[in-house]
């Protein structure tokens, strides 16, 4: 089983700890081009980042093949004051 974490380096403007985050993250292979979703969460149903130690983690639904090419697709966003940032 392979396991992919996103760490959050640094944040700017008006974003605070804990973040909500949500959206998707999807890796491909060469070997099989349908999407491997590693990470999706709906607005409703985001993961909260408390600290900058705390990280999204992501569980492929299957292999990835790291010996081909992979492509990622990332699209993530965050809650802020109520209002999308």
């Amino acid at each position: 089983m392979e396991i992919y974490y996103v760490k959050v380096a640094q944040i700017t403007g008006k974003l605070q700890w804990p973040l909500d985050v949500y959206g998707d993250v999807a890796v491909r292979d060469n070997l099989d081009y349908k999407r491997n979703y590693l990470f999706r969460r709906s607005r409703e149903r985001c993961q909260t980042l408390t600290s900058p130690q705390a990280c999204a983690h992501f569980v492929p639904s299957h292999s990835v093949s790291s010996v081909v090419s992979i492509h990622l697709v990332i699209r993530v966003c965050t809650i802020c004051c109520t209002v999308e940032c």
